[in-house]
């Protein structure tokens, strides 16, 4: 079977946008809950807690990270307004500036990325610079393909730390979830058509999806979806199947 191109859609618009910076959006130095939550000045809505208490409250309590669907918005903003989390903020690009500049801050994006990580069932190890699987891989995998909620939050995720300053560390956590995939079954049309078009660098970003090419023998890594159009994707019945998830992921990207 020839291999199925990459559906252009929202999703596709969006990390194109992503990749591209915005450009053209307007910075509002009126609008900085963002950067006063990672200060430690702001709490967050509707869960009420400091980025400090968040930390130490929620770190670990894998039932309240599941649960709670207002969290994610505040360790983690983005450009782009919540569809979620209305009483979130969109990021601006002096709060992004602000926070890079700030080892305190720096760290406290890297912690909840930690929380994250081992909410996920991976581990990272500082020395080595890999991921890997973490001692409770096995039930967390497995919550992870139950709740593919989450699939919406590593998007986040995986643009948020491009945002603060730390897109060096995607392509080796890409790289893991490739080496993983097929034991997380409900999370591969989600790296293949979202997660892996996060890279902001052209030759990670050219990497990756060589290598998703390699993983899935139905995408086309030839295409690029900032200027294919819906009608380049295949009307096989597996296709079809992927261009299901793909249009509910593009449809919830606003998580």
């Amino acid at each position: 079977m020839a291999a199925c191109k990459r559906p252009y859609s929202f999703g596709s618009k969006d990390m194109n946008a992503y990749r591209t910076g915005y450009f053209g959006k307007r910075d509002d130095l009126t609008r900085s809950d963002n950067l006063l939550f990672h200060s430690n000045s702001l709490r967050s809505r509707p869960d009420g807690l400091l980025i400090s208490e968040m930390h130490e409250q929620w770190a670990g309590d894998f039932d309240t990270l599941e649960s709670r669907h207002g969290y994610i918005q505040w360790l983690f903003p983005l450009q782009t307004a919540s569809g979620a989390n209305g009483a979130s903020q969109e990021l601006f690009v002096h709060e992004a500036e602000a926070i890079r500049a700030n080892g305190t801050m720096r760290a406290r994006v890297w912690r909840s990325f930690e929380i994250m990580l081992e909410f996920y069932g991976h581990s990272y190890d500082a020395t080595s610079g890999q991921f890997s699987k973490s001692t409770n891989f096995a039930a967390r995998s497995a919550n992870l393909n139950s709740n593919t909620h989450n699939n919406l939050r590593i998007s986040r995720i995986l643009k948020s730390l491009g945002e603060l300053g730390f897109e060096d560390i995607k392509l080796r956590w890409l790289e893991f979830w490739i080496s993983i995939i097929d034991e997380q079954p409900n999370q591969r049309s989600s790296l293949r058509e979202f997660w892996s078009e996060s890279l902001r660098k052209p030759d990670e970003l050219q990497s990756m999806r060589k290598q998703i090419a390699k993983m899935d023998p139905y995408y086309s890594s030839s295409v690029d979806p900032s200027i294919c159009n819906e009608k380049s994707i295949c009307s096989s019945s597996s296709e079809l199947v992927v261009r299901a998830a793909f249009c509910l992921h593009s449809k919830a990207l606003s998580y």
